[in-house]
């Protein structure tokens, strides 16, 4: 926070997590923000379109900007930031620019050991890389639910530290846990429970306009994910049970004693 300061103009490229949540850190510390979005509604993919356009409505309620029209094609300035350049010739005037798109794993020392498309290191359900090496957090492709799976949170990072250090002393440890992350805007923590590529039926109690709420999302009849604003105790129950399939009229069943 150091380079900002307030009444600053602040472009963030990209509309992942960190880029939202730095989105709104940098607006509340007073600066002018526009995030130059690759998606009309950010979190779709994780979220499904409710949350993420009631996300997305959080932010612009609190002065926030989500500009969708071109990409990033360069960084105007010679002393300092001046203005963000895009494809089609717009120009986004700037004291501070982030990037928030992604990273790829850095496994290049590990070229001979296995490795899946996106560079990440494949480990077994032990988090075994090979013999006497391990692998964890954001560089492990692990299994989850039978599919392969690499997900970037920190709290994942110290579930399967905990099972590689348990191997690594003789144990036969494998992930049984529930992938869990949260995010935070603008005074309100968003958890995340499994992890769902694809659903077939979501289902809300609340409003995710209007927390608190809780969504659930299925596939096949059987709880794959869910999302929720100020509903700690009912995740904490789904997080137990889910480690297990759960039928989905079972999870509304938890939710409403949880109630």
């Amino acid at each position: 926070m150091q380079s900002a300061k307030p009444g600053q103009k602040a472009v963030i490229i990209g509309d992942s997590f960190i880029a939202l949540e730095c989105a709104g850190a940098l607006r509340e510390y007073g600066l002018d923000v526009t995030i130059l979005a690759r998606h009309t509604v950010p979190f779709a993919r994780q979220f499904g379109d409710t949350v993420g356009k009631a996300i997305r409505a959080r932010h612009e309620a609190h002065g926030v900007q989500l500009h969708t029209d071109g990409e990033a094609a360069g960084i105007e300035g010679s002393e300092k930031v001046e203005a963000v350049l895009l494809d089609n010739g717009q120009r986004l005037p700037a004291d501070l620019v982030l990037a928030g798109i992604g990273v790829t794993p850095a496994t290049e020392a590990f070229s001979d050991l296995p490795r899946a498309e996106d560079q990440s290191l494949l480990v077994d359900g032990g988090m075994r890389l090979a013999e006497g090496l391990w692998a964890v957090g954001d560089i492990a492709t692990f299994t989850l639910n039978g599919q392969p799976q690499r997900i970037e949170h920190w709290r994942l990072a110290q579930q399967h530290a905990r099972i590689a250090a348990a191997n690594m002393l003789g144990g036969e440890e494998h992930y049984l846990d529930v992938a869990f992350f949260w995010t935070w805007h603008f005074g309100k923590n968003y958890d995340y429970l499994g992890h769902a590529e694809h659903w077939d039926e979501v289902e809300f109690l609340g409003d995710p306009e209007h927390p608190p709420f809780i969504g659930l999302f299925g596939r096949n009849g059987v709880l794959v994910a869910a999302v929720a604003c100020e509903k700690e105790r009912a995740m904490a129950m789904l997080a137990e049970r889910m480690k297990q399939p759960l039928p989905m009229e079972e999870a509304w069943s938890l939710i409403r004693d949880a109630h």
